[in-house]
């Protein structure tokens, strides 16, 4: 279960694929949600390892294990709140998942070898009705 976290960026996911950004569109950035990521090269990341398993719910509730979501492709697996506080850097990391999925759905290769995944850190309000709302709406163009 090979897992990359969205902070990774965009394009370093699509790499580690063998795909590039050369040809898609940014999003549009406007000072109410506008948020620069770090300079490429100021940061290090953790080495991309197995995640841990456990119990987890679906988007019905369901009670699963979290290496059914994990297997067999590489994992962009966020660590969400739907009631962000932030009102920059929720919409940001939104919008990078909302284009890699946009890019899963042009791309193949990337729709066959990468899932996305959030996982909640409130789920006391974010229950699985409220997460199968956010799947939606990062789905929705």
């Amino acid at each position: 279960m090979k897992i990359a976290t969205f902070t990774l960026g965009l394009p370093l996911v699509l790499a580690s694929l063998g795909l590039t950004l050369s040809a898609q569109p940014q999003l549009p950035r406007t000072a109410d949600y506008d948020y620069d990521p770090p300079t490429p090269g100021s940061y290090t990341l953790p080495v991309i390892k197995e995640a841990a398993d456990g119990d987890v719910l679906d988007l019905r509730g369901k009670p699963r294990r979290l290496r059914e979501f994990t297997r067999g492709r590489v994992t962009v697996m966020s660590f969400i709140y739907t009631r962000c506080s932030s009102a920059k850097a929720c919409p940001y990391a939104t919008g990078v998942l909302r284009q890699l999925h946009r890019l899963s759905m042009q791309e193949a290769q990337l729709s066959r070898e990468m899932r996305l995944l959030s996982m909640s850190f409130d789920p006391a309000n974010d229950t699985p009705a409220r997460m199968a709302g956010y799947a939606d709406f990062t789905r929705s163009d």
